[in-house]
């Protein structure tokens, strides 16, 4: 059995203002998020916390079978700004 490889994209917010300009870094997991309830919320929430604290900042981390501004898989949810 292969385990999927699944894109993950953490966008830095920064601050422009201050001239800390936002950043967005990338990297492939080789990982199942569905193969158990709750786990792609997990995974997301492990590197939610570890990218703030190596960047002191908040992110975003957004999954490549997902919108990066509703979360929805595969479609959009009806709330999303980009439908």
């Amino acid at each position: 059995m292969s385990i999927p490889r699944i894109d993950v994209y953490i966008a830095i917010h920064g601050e422009p203002s201050a001239g800390i300009m936002p950043l967005q870094d990338h990297i492939e997991l080789q990982w199942d998020l569905d193969e158990m309830v709750g786990e792609r919320e997990r995974v997301r929430g492990i590197l939610r916390e570890a990218w703030a604290e190596l960047y002191d900042d908040s992110v975003d981390v957004h999954f490549g079978d997902e919108c990066p501004d509703c979360l929805g898989i595969g479609d959009h949810k009806p709330s999303c700004p980009s439908i």
